[in-house]
């Protein structure tokens, strides 16, 4: 059995086996080439060499003839992950190969340098935001245990420890007040 290729355009344009050791009977151009031959229709020439023996595609890549993406790579804008299992296959504009930084919330990939940075403006501004949270939970926490002394001095009937208790809260709840203000500033 012999095998049979038209190339054209700088492609195997065809393939064909023939049985009877002849030439196919249709269209024009026909190649003999080995019989271990390992090519398919469709691929470039430049992947054979002068004996149309198949290049490895190791060999191929480090000639820069295929790219070689193969792995994960890395949407650029949400830093979600898909794999690429093929040669040739381009990355898309919005991907990279560079992998996001570990436990890292506040990071964007900064296409000059090629590779992922921490956004410390946004990052300072979620610390300060957790601060100013915490400092806002306090101070509703100390207006609530400060209820019982409101009412005993508006009623009338407050105790000595109600007016230390009175104090004490109302002093805190100042403090967290004023370290609000200067977090929001």
């Amino acid at each position: 059995m012999k095998t049979w290729i038209i190339k054209r355009d700088g492609k195997i344009l065809n393939v064909a086996e023939s049985i009877n050791d002849e030439k196919p009977p249709f269209g024009t151009g026909w190649e003999e080439v080995d019989n271990d031959w390992r090519g398919r229709k469709g691929d470039p020439l430049e992947w054979y060499d002068a004996t149309m023996h198949r290049i490895i595609d190791d060999e191929l890549v480090r000639r820069g003839i295929r790219k070689n993406n193969k792995g994960t790579v890395y949407n650029i804008n949400d830093r979600t992950s898909r794999q690429i299992y093929d040669l040739d296959e381009d990355l898309r504009d919005d991907e990279t190969k560079e992998e996001p930084l570990q436990n890292e919330a506040y990071q964007y990939y900064d296409k000059q340098k090629k590779k992922w940075v921490i956004d410390t403006v946004k990052k300072v501004k979620a610390e300060n935001d957790g601060k100013i949270a915490e400092k806002q939970a306090a101070i509703e926490d100390a207006e609530r245990r400060i209820q019982r002394s409101v009412r005993a001095k508006l009623s009338g009937i407050a105790t000595k420890e109600d007016e230390e208790y009175f104090l004490k809260i109302n002093t805190e709840i100042e403090k967290l007040r004023e370290d609000k203000k200067q977090l929001s500033a």
